[in-house]
């Protein structure tokens, strides 16, 4: 359901008085339930060392996962809809720390590698780069570039996209995440782990020089709130360690409701190679929407950017090699950029639009970037040029004059406002 709906429903479930209890249902061997079948709507779940594989949406009255219990979908390598983890949970839902929700690699794959998916190299160095989700995936070194980011930051659904191919060495593409949608009128509690991991290349064996398959998504909306020890993450994979394929980029993470008693770990990044991907984002919110949070957290990694596009405000931070990439005109209640981070914009020939209505920081090391996004060649005001006979070319014109070059060529025109700056260089000849 959408958060709208959930709202409703929280509304709805306070003043609903008389309910049927529910029955109690142990499930001990390993289970599917598609997405048709509605036999165990309504009740009481129980998962006790053993898979329960789920398609399509269900409703529970609660959800507890114990003795080394999994919840998990089936591959959505075609971008199957009801393949996906979506549950409406009437009270609690809990994992205990051996249990998981786990859907890594369950994601687009072979064939429908996705929306941000990678692409292998030229022949002869076709190396693959890496998928896309929440974080762009890195090029390879083969020149094949990563795909670009996608998907909501505040309602993510989709899955996270395949890593390139390598056809020399065998390699298929690695798959990324699958997708989670938790929505309960209690506590969600994990002391286990929520997961949705992309692939990684092979570190032994014919088939490796992949690129890493990108993170999931992970949307949870506890009306009471998150509590637990445990471990939520949609991490993208890493590529070549050896420095020929790139790594996946993080997934998305979105958590609705108080956080204060979940002391585990939240991830959404990629993963150590020699190209890493970019950070997912973690959008952290209260149920009604009235303070949103971004974490853009690479884990140290210096990677490539996080799609960002965002219309309400919210307070961003860039932590840990994070590359927060503008996609629209952002409103910022707060801006944090850490050391070795960036807030830039993702495609050149875009302008970077950010109003920030408190403070701003940006630690020493950190930087507000927009290097190389300008005007590219056929899109000046002030190109520089090289004549036919003697192509030695010119430098772009701004605010200055470009240079002449040692062709003398001729100079593009000077532009722009003094006072009030908007427009971007334009390219060199």
């Amino acid at each position: 359901m959408k958060h709208s709906q959930f709202i409703s429903a929280i509304l709805l479930a306070l003043t609903t008085v008389g309910v049927q209890a529910a029955a109690l249902v142990t499930i001990v061997t390993d289970t599917s339930l598609s997405a048709d079948n509605h036999l165990l709507d309504g009740e009481d779940i129980t998962v006790t060392n053993c898979t329960l594989t789920i398609a399509g949406t269900h409703v529970f009255d609660s959800l507890s996962l114990i003795n080394g219990a999994t919840l998990t979908h089936e591959p959505a390598t075609a971008g199957q809809p009801d393949n996906r983890i979506d549950l409406e949970i009437e009270t609690d839902v809990l994992i205990d720390p051996s249990s998981s929700i786990n859907v890594s690699l369950k994601g687009y794959g072979h064939g429908f590698p996705g929306p941000g998916a990678g692409v292998t190299g030229p022949p002869g160095n076709d190396w693959g780069s890496g998928g896309a989700h929440g974080g762009d995936g890195a090029d390879g070194s083969s020149g094949a570039k990563g795909g670009r980011a996608y998907d909501s930051v505040s309602e993510p659904t989709d899955y996270g996209s395949a890593g390139g191919a390598c056809p020399s060495h065998g390699g298929l593409e690695r798959r990324g995440g699958g997708a989670v949608h938790i929505t309960a009128l209690g506590t969600i509690i994990v002391h286990g782990s929520i997961v949705a991991n992309g692939d990684s290349d092979a570190v032994t064996g014919s088939d490796y020089e992949v690129g890493g398959g990108a993170g999931g998504s992970i949307w949870l909306a506890g009306a009471l709130g998150l509590a637990g020890i445990g471990v939520i993450q949609a991490n993208g994979g890493g590529g070549d360690q050896d420095g020929d394929s790139g790594g996946g980029g993080g997934g998305r993470i979105a958590i609705y409701g108080a956080s204060g008693l979940f002391s585990g770990l939240i991830q959404a990044r990629s993963s150590k190679c020699s190209f890493p991907g970019g950070a997912g984002t973690i959008y952290t919110s209260d149920i009604l929407q009235t303070e949103a949070s971004v974490l853009v957290d690479n884990g140290g990694l210096s990677g490539v950017g996080t799609g960002l596009a965002y219309s309400q405000p919210l307070r961003l931070t860039a932590a840990n090699g994070g590359i927060a990439a503008a996609l629209t005109a952002l409103n910022l209640v707060g801006l944090e950029v850490g050391s070795n981070c960036a807030l830039t914009v993702a495609y050149p020939g875009t302008l970077l639009d950010v109003y920030v209505q408190g403070d701003a920081h940006v630690a020493q090391g950190g930087s507000i970037s927009a290097d190389g996004k300008g005007y590219t060649a056929g899109t000046n005001q002030g190109p520089g040029t090289a004549p036919t006979f003697l192509d030695y070319a010119g430098g772009g014109s701004y605010g200055g004059e470009g240079g002449v070059g040692w062709s003398s060529a001729p100079i593009g025109p000077v532009y722009g406002s003094i006072t009030q700056p908007q427009d971007f260089g334009s390219a060199g000849g």
